[in-house]
């Protein structure tokens, strides 16, 4: 990176964000290595896939020809080009995650990305979250018989969030990757000129109200708080 006079990008280490039309770039070192990670439209795509699928380095050049520099050098001097799908099954919500069945059946939970897949542009880790709280309200449980009514609140208990953390992720997904125009005119003036971010600011890693509704959660306060009121109103308690 040095030598390719790149210093900036790991010195400090940070993350670093290039925005465009119906595309992005991002970029930090993880460990001991630069991970650079090239986002863009799909629209090109003749079938849907399950990643990961080996990429030319020229159709990362064909795409950011325009770009920085600095990208264009990363491009053509990086290797181990990995192309991914990004999913998000928002317009084909799932009725339940959950299949709570009688006590002498099966009994199934969905978790993470094949419940609630997600956009990966405010890095969430939802699915994270999802396992934890499921985990610890199945610690709670004193028979199988337990077990329908503890899915049925894992279901009730992360559903709202995860819908609420998709429209952030969507919002954000659009701000950056808006078109040429006056809509991105005034999101770079933003940027540029605004000192402390305040709620509403394009980049939702910055915006003080996403930060503390997001990044605070406790998965297993959440779990316990509601387990103790599951057990309030349930006369079997």
């Amino acid at each position: 990176m040095r030598a390719l006079g790149l210093d900036d990008l790991i010195d400090p280490p940070c993350i670093h964000a290039w925005l465009g039309p119906g595309s992005l770039a991002v970029g930090y070192v993880l460990k001991d290595v630069f991970n650079f990670v090239l986002t863009c439209s799909s629209d090109g795509e003749s079938e849907v896939f399950l990643g990961p699928r080996e990429v030319e380095e020229e159709d990362l050049r064909a795409v950011f020809r325009q770009w920085d520099p600095k990208i264009r050098t990363l491009v053509e001097n990086g290797h181990g080009y990995l192309k991914w799908p990004l999913l998000d099954n928002s317009q084909t919500e799932l009725s339940s995650w959950v299949h709570a069945a009688p006590e002498d059946k099966l009994s199934l939970a969905l978790v993470g990305d094949s419940a609630h897949a997600i956009g990966p542009y405010i890095g969430a880790a939802l699915g994270f979250e999802s396992a934890t709280v499921l985990g610890k309200i199945l610690a709670q449980a004193r028979q199988q018989a337990d077990i329908p009514a503890m899915l049925r609140l894992y279901e009730s208990l992360r559903r709202p969030r995860t819908d609420l953390v998709r429209g952030v992720t969507q919002k954000m997904a659009r701000e950056w990757m808006l078109p040429d125009g006056p809509l991105q005119v005034d999101r770079d003036d933003i940027f540029v000129h605004e000192g402390t971010p305040l709620q509403g600011y394009p980049n939702a890693l910055q915006d003080p109200f996403s930060q503390r509704w997001l990044y605070s959660f406790d998965g297993e306060k959440e779990a316990l708080e509601a387990w103790r009121l599951y057990r309030e109103n349930c006369p079997m308690y």
